[in-house]
């Protein structure tokens, strides 16, 4: 069976297999409402003005914030990882291990088009919004993309689907592979938002006598095992009071399912992911509650309170604080004086600049340092980069799998229904791999190029130029730096271009020698 199979089946609707998903439902549901404190405060002191976790009300949240260090510093998190991870120009195709390495030149030759079409899709879409925002989740620990056919001017839809909205769960191997959440719906919007569902007698008649009222749904999807063989996906709308399903079918295919969780770092078998974010919260607290001292021991060394001899002169009702005036007092009395609190706010300042820096690091807000004096060299920043690469290399390898990957794998689903690609393309990491270009994943590179080079040089520098030369293929030296280096495979020929040129240099050589005999 090919892997792709872009008609929906429909699946048989079983009362017991409504219940197995409702109470997986149920404890996966506890298990991201026991996070939602911790939550709700990255969301409160990190992402101001986003509704949190515990209600859809902004009131009063606004008023608890102190300090901008953290919504600033997110904001520039979600672009380094847009910038250093998630690239417009995501992924190269290319021959896997299971070829030589002369069929992986020709294959990368033939790769070429694809790939060009890949990055257009991409480029062309709203890739770039959507998954700055959801790089912002991905600072608590957890990100949701989903990704759907387009409409007109654009193959692909991407939408960031919030934490907030989402519940997940792990799979056998670890991966997220369940997603859920309720809705509130009207009755006259369900078959307008899903035009398959099939609703029961009742809410049709619920429907005519109260098109306007709301009714509790699940939407959810899952990864289905029951054919080991076979990637597939079950989707499910189930009437969450009568534990009735309304729209039920299968997905079939490596990239069919639109939904796409990823995690920054997470521990044992963790569901959801810490990120830098989560981690650094309770500096982020500190830092918002120092401020709010600072703030209130300024007020006072501004308005500050005042204290009186009670000698019978002055009536603190009848007095008004205003510049100009008079205000009597008693003979030998001191009349009104400020308070005197002792409050220094200078001392919290160097608590607050050591917590700021903290964060900022936290969140890769400044990883090349201040842009205050002199301008570093090239090599300094350099080494700072390669150290956030160090820093970042973890969790990208994970983001590679989590979400780089299904990416490519739902594009490439979603352009094979549009018929722009063949169907016989197969990302299977054997035949073909689908190479990140994110400059993360060029850092690494680069520590690959550079073993690689000192080797040669060691090579030359203790078995001399020629013995150097048996030892290394150099055929294979030049293609594994052009894959290392990004380059692309059409400016290099090809291995039969390579044989035919060798040989035609080997008989002139031959020729040359010859001639040189005869004379």
């Amino acid at each position: 069976m090919q892997d792709y199979d872009i008609s929906p089946v429909r699946a048989d609707q079983d009362d017991k297999n409504i219940d197995r998903d409702l109470k997986r439902f149920e404890a996966a549901h506890e298990v991201w409402r026991n996070n939602n404190d911790r939550w709700d405060e990255c969301y409160e002191f990190g992402m101001t003005g986003r509704p949190g976790f515990n209600g859809g009300s902004l009131d009063g949240r606004f008023d608890r914030v102190f300090d901008d260090t953290a919504p600033q510093s997110v904001g520039t998190f979600a672009s380094r990882m847009q910038q250093f991870v998630l690239p417009t120009r995501l992924v190269r195709l290319e021959g896997g291990s299971k070829l030589d390495a002369k069929q992986r030149l020709s294959l990368n030759k033939k790769l070429v088009q694809v790939n060009e079409d890949i990055y257009a899709v991409l480029r062309d879409s709203n890739f770039g919004t959507q998954s700055y925002e959801c790089f912002q989740d991905l600072s608590v620990g957890t990100g949701f993309l989903k990704i759907e056919h387009g409409s007109i001017g654009s193959m692909v839809n991407f939408a960031s689907v919030p934490l907030t909205d989402m519940v997940t769960d792990n799979g056998p191997d670890g991966s997220l592979d369940y997603f859920a959440h309720t809705r509130n719906e009207k009755l006259q919007d369900i078959n307008i938002i899903w035009p398959n569902a099939e609703l029961p007698e009742e809410l049709l008649k619920k429907r005519n006598d109260n098109p306007l009222e709301k009714i509790e749904l699940i939407e959810m999807e899952y990864r289905d095992y029951s054919s080991p063989n076979i990637i597939q996906y079950q989707y499910r709308l189930i009437w969450k009071k009568e534990k009735k399903s309304l729209l039920d079918f299968t997905r079939r295919g490596r990239g069919s399912s639109p939904l796409i969780g990823f995690r920054w770092s997470k521990a044992g078998k963790e569901v959801y992911g810490r990120g830098p974010l989560y981690t650094t919260l309770p500096n982020v607290k500190v830092l918002n509650l120092v401020r709010q001292y600072i703030l209130e021991g300024a007020e006072l060394a501004l308005q500050p309170m005042f204290q009186y001899e009670d000698d019978g002169v002055i009536n603190p009702d009848t007095i008004e604080l205003v510049p100009r005036a008079m205000i009597p007092k008693g003979r030998g009395s001191s009349g009104i004086e400020p308070l005197i609190t002792n409050t220094d706010t200078r001392l919290g300042q160097f608590e607050v600049s050591e917590l700021r820096q903290a964060i900022k690091e936290a969140l890769f807000h400044d990883y090349l340092g201040s842009t205050e004096g002199t301008p570093m060299s090239a090599r300094e920043v350099s080494e700072r980069a390669a150290e956030m690469a160090s820093k970042v290399g973890a969790p990208f390898n994970r983001l590679n799998s989590e979400l780089i990957q299904p990416i490519v794998h739902r594009v490439i689903y979603i352009m094979k229904e549009a018929g722009v690609i063949p169907d016989e393309l197969e990302v299977d990491g054997e035949t073909i791999v689908a190479v990140p270009l994110a400059p993360l994943a060029r850092a690494q590179q680069a520590e690959d190029l550079t073993a690689i080079d000192r080797y040669v040089e060691m090579m030359q520098a203790r078995l001399g130029p020629e013995m150097a030369n048996i030892v290394i293929d150099q055929f294979g030296y030049a293609d594994k730096m052009r894959e290392l280096m990004d380059v692309p495979p059409e400016i290099v020929r090809a291995p039969e271009q390579r044989d035919e040129i060798q040989a035609q240099m080997q008989q002139a050589l031959q020729a040359q020698m010859g001639g040189q005999n005869g004379g």
